[in-house]
């Protein structure tokens, strides 16, 4: 079995960004994960097994970009109410918008990606070739064996994170609704609550993956 090291390393949240409008962001909050983000190095040690190969060590470094907006009319109703009740009001719920985001954030870094990263890792022991199970191709015909198998991993991780986001709308922003009905400023600012975006993507298709069986070469 090859030592595998799936490191995935989730940018910070930083605070939002309220330049765009929610027309412009087509969407009143929006935490959006880049997955992969300037790619995906992976990196092998290989050994040599009766004049075949094996895969020793795996690392695979999976960066992911972070970046976090709220639309401005949230920040612009505080800004431009014209009671204090008004302006507490729309504070109350650019603070529960931002509760709301933050969740997006904590649910994707536990435990999503663990639950991810073990699921790679289960893949990968199954599928590398080891010291038992050696293969006749060399290093870079390993990687590049390997590599349709990486990318369909990142786009896997990156599906899980959208499909996680969109829940988190459906199961959140009824209660934000309910929040919202406590402010009267808020139901005419918002009459019929925050609309639920739209999920309509498919999960990736594994490619059939596999290596050649060592074939030893005559010296």
């Amino acid at each position: 079995m090859a030592k595998l090291s799936v490191n995935v390393a989730l940018a910070e949240l930083k605070g939002p960004d309220f330049k765009s409008s929610m027309k412009t962001l087509n969407a009143w909050e929006l935490v959006r994960f880049d997955v992969g983000l300037g790619g995906t190095p992976v990196t092998l040690t290989v050994s040599q097994v009766a004049k075949c190969n094996s895969v020793d060590e795996c690392t695979i470094d999976v960066p992911i970009g972070v970046s976090y907006s709220i639309a401005s009319e949230l920040k612009d109703n505080i800004t431009n109410a014209q009671t204090t009740a008004e302006r507490n009001d729309h504070r109350q719920l650019l603070m529960r918008i931002e509760t709301h985001a933050r969740a997006h954030y904590s649910r994707v870094a536990k435990p999503l990606i663990p639950d991810w990263e073990a699921d790679i890792r289960k893949d990968l022991d199954k599928t590398l070739p080891t010291r038992k199970t050696p293969t006749s191709e060399d290093e870079g015909q390993i990687q590049a064996r390997l590599a349709p198998l990486v990318a369909y991993w990142v786009e896997e991780l990156g599906y899980r994170i959208k499909k996680d986001v969109n829940g988190w709308e459906k199961t959140d922003y009824p209660q934000l609704v309910k929040f919202m009905q406590n402010f009267r400023s808020l139901s005419v600012f918002l009459p019929d609550g925050l609309p639920i975006p739209k999920f309509a993507s498919k999960p990736p298709k594994r490619p059939a993956i596999t290596f050649p069986a060592c074939q030893a070469r005559k010296s």
